[in-house]
Order: C-alpha cells, then sequence, then structure tokens
C-alpha cells in the first residue's frame, strides 16, 4: 500500500497545475462537489472511473473541505 502524507494546500495546488497528479474532490455528493471544487480537480466519480488507467505510483491527492 502507498504512503500517505498530508501537504499544504499550496503543494496540492503546484502539484495539480504541473499535471503530474490527480486532485481529487472527496465526495460523492455532486452538489459538494460543485461547491468545493478547486480548479483542476476532478471528481470522485469521475476518478474512479479512470481507475482501471492509473499507473502503479501516480500521485494522486485527496481532498475534501
Amino acid at each position: 500500500m502507498a504512503e500517505l502524507t498530508i501537504i499544504t494546500a499550496d503543494d496540492a495546488y503546484k502539484k495539480a497545475k504541473s499535471r503530474k497528479t490527480f486532485l481529487v474532490c472527496a465526495y460523492h455528493d455532486v452538489e459538494r462537489f460543485l461547491k468545493f471544487n478547486l480548479e483542476d480537480a476532478i471528481s470522485l466519480k469521475d476518478f474512479e472511473s479512470r481507475l482501471s488507467k492509473i499507473t502503479k505510483g501516480q500521485e494522486i491527492i485527496f481532498y475534501c473541505a
């Protein structure tokens, strides 16, 4: 299992902008996703639909407000 690391909001933003990581809003509820959506983030539903294409070692950042 991958290591869990807590990062700052600024670090998450920089990583998301680099497009080398997935920034995932960790809410199943669409209304919450729309309310707390950050720039370049994807919904949990969208992330789940991409699981088969994600490579081992791919960095993923989950956030919730």
